[in-house]
């Protein structure tokens, strides 16, 4: 099976969303970052845009091309960045989840939080994968604290008395059930700890693709374009970034 891998798409940041996308505009941004031959399944793993209309719209044209579309929520997903949306979610639990029923009442759509979903012979297991502390002290407050200081993550609303480490602990459990069933994984968040060291964009991840029975673990949030080998897992990236990033990407397809 030919898989794509988008991640990171920040629709908003490429067309208001508040107006029709054309499909001229649309092709302008998608056509550079897609295989010419689409493969059979396209994977975005996590933060398309602000606005669930427009993702929702955004995902169903990009369907036209693939057999199925596989999602995980990105931390972005989560954001309420207008007005309205603060108004209109009691949460950003309640508009990420909004999300997530939308894409699943679609056919060929699926949103992955602990799910497996079998296409084609091949078993997709996939969520957000919160990072967690790796890089940090034992000290959770200390820890918490850091995450304020440096996180916009920390300011979603419904967020003020959340801890970071418990939804990383909560996103472990929910792997552990899936990585030695899945040919695929799906994270958000990257499951290694890269040499950077920086904070809140990876989690220690070695022992699941070291012992699980996925070949291709896709994931995102590092708005980088990277595929690694460890422990015979393609650990992969495509990330096409908020247009003012200006990233280099080009189209990226695996095989599973």
């Amino acid at each position: 099976m030919k898989i794509d891998i988008l991640s990171d798409i920040h629709i908003d940041s490429w067309h208001d969303p508040h107006t029709l996308l054309s499909h001229a505009r649309f092709n302008e941004i998608f056509d550079p970052v897609l295989p010419q031959t689409k493969g059979d399944v396209l994977i975005i793993s996590g933060d398309l845009g602000h606005y669930n209309t427009q993702n929702l719209d955004i995902l169903k044209r990009l369907k036209q091309a693939y057999q199925a579309i596989i999602y995980v929520w990105g931390n972005h997903d989560f954001y309420c960045v207008s007005n309205q949306q603060k108004k209109r979610y009691k949460s950003g639990f309640e508009k990420a989840n909004e999300l997530r029923e939308m894409i699943n009442k679609e056919d060929g759509l699926y949103h992955l939080d602990g799910e497996i979903v079998e296409i084609g012979g091949i078993r997709f297991g996939g969520l957000m994968g919160w990072y967690g502390s790796a890089y940090l002290s034992d000290d959770r407050e200390a820890n918490q604290a850091l995450w304020h200081q440096l996180t916009n993550d920390s300011k979603i609303k419904g967020f003020e008395d959340v801890y970071f480490d418990d939804m990383h602990k909560a996103d472990l459990q929910k792997l552990e059930q899936m990585y030695q069933k899945v040919d695929v994984m799906i994270t958000h968040t990257c499951p290694f700890l890269a040499l950077d060291g920086e904070p809140f964009y990876h989690f220690d991840g070695e022992k699941y693709f070291k012992d699980g029975s996925m070949k291709v673990w896709v994931y995102g949030h590092t708005h980088k374009s990277v595929s690694d080998t460890s422990y015979n897992v393609n650990l992969v990236t495509n990330a096409l970034g908020r247009k003012s990033e200006k990233l280099k990407i080009k189209p990226f397809q695996v095989e599973a």
